[in-house]
């Protein structure tokens, strides 16, 4: 884990949300790595003389071993994949969010995006942090001419062979699979989760490399061409490439199959101690479009708040406003909380591919 700290300096008379200047308080957050903007959280800091403490996850696996190890009072604010939080609340790691102190979220939320939301549409538990969509991240500089790559099956393509990244990510990467064969990507169906690794296990020999979604151009040499990669990661790579990421050409393709919608939100901690700066914090993104759009650009991700979304500059709405043809074909994940058995059934599909 690794901790990012991030503070302005306040000068003697600064205003605090409450409590005394000679000890600003500090918003605990609990973060996927490098999905935090710098700017926001110096305008949050500079607004209300505290200091925001970022720690870093890297899944959500690790987020929830940590919390069930170590507790959640180390946190005021956690930001998990959506379906995450129905074995959260279960687990009493969150509490109801009290809208009241975030009146924004609920009047500038944009309801078209809730089918992204299945375990707690009417935001109870949790608030939309950032929605992106997973996809094939081409370098077409780098891809033959007349190479298709508008299905998962491309991944088969002999043309590719050493040339495709893959993420280390169980369902990420059994969900594509499903997708290619015409299954919901939370089936229950031990058949079809089988047959899922069985068309990973087919591709595999085209893999050249599975690791971490941070290490996509990590010493790049020009020998990836393809990567299944989370779609805040690519969209920052469109936004803010350089080096190698800029003279590969990149594009994200969305299969025709179907891609994968992924959510993260902020949640309160049951133990959180800060309550007031973590509705504050969460305000500040929902109810200023500057604040939003610098949330954007700085993650890769879309904010779903109307007055962030209408101020948005063309090339920012172009990337991360999905069209409705794609937005049509997307899934979202769903958590298995209460069926251990099925979360059973994914491990024992991914073991045989890491195994094999």
């Amino acid at each position: 884990m690794r901790t990012m700290r991030l503070a302005v300096a306040m000068g003697v008379g600064a205003l605090l949300l409450s409590g005394c200047a000679e000890k600003p308080r500090v918003l605990r957050i609990y973060n996927w790595f490098e999905y935090i903007s710098p700017e926001v959280v110096a305008a949050f800091e500079a607004k209300y003389g505290c200091k925001v403490e970022v720690t870093n996850f890297d899944d959500n696996e690790a987020m929830m071993e940590r919390l069930r190890t170590d507790g959640v009072g180390d946190f005021d604010i956690i930001v998990p994949s959506t379906y995450m939080i129905g074995q959260m609340v279960k687990e009493r790691m969150i509490v109801p969010i009290d809208h009241a102190r975030c009146p924004s979220v609920k009047r500038n939320f944009l309801r078209e995006y809730v089918k992204m939301l299945p375990e707690d549409p009417e935001l109870r538990y949790a608030v939309p942090y950032g929605i992106s969509h997973s996809g094939l991240l081409c370098a077409t500089n780098r891809i033959p001419k007349g190479v298709q790559v508008d299905s998962w099956a491309a991944l088969g393509n002999p043309v590719l062979k050493g040339h495709v990244f893959l993420l280390e990510d169980m369902r990420e990467i059994l969900a594509l699979a499903l997708m290619y064969q015409g299954h919901s990507v939370n089936t229950e169906a031990e058949g079809e989760v089988e047959a899922a690794a069985d068309q990973i296990l087919r591709w595999c020999p085209n893999v050249g490399k599975w690791d971490e979604d941070d290490s996509l151009f990590e010493n790049d040499d020009g020998t990836f061409w393809v990567w299944l990669t989370y779609g805040d990661t690519a969209n920052n790579l469109l936004l803010n490439g350089e080096g190698p990421a800029a003279k590969a050409g990149l594009t994200v393709a969305c299969p025709k199959e179907g891609c994968l919608f992924s959510c993260e939100e902020m949640a309160i901690s049951s133990g959180c101690r800060n309550a007031d700066l973590a509705y504050a914090f969460i305000e500040f993104l929902y109810s200023d479009p500057g604040i939003g759009i610098a949330h954007m650009k700085d993650t890769g991700s879309l904010l779903p708040s109307a007055p962030a979304l209408e101020a948005m500059p063309p090339e920012l709405r172009k990337l991360l406003l999905p069209s409705p043809e794609v937005l049509s074909r997307g899934q979202v994940l769903k958590g298995f909380d209460g069926k251990p058995e099925v979360q059973a059934l994914y491990e024992k599909a991914w073991e045989r591919i890491v195994r094999e």
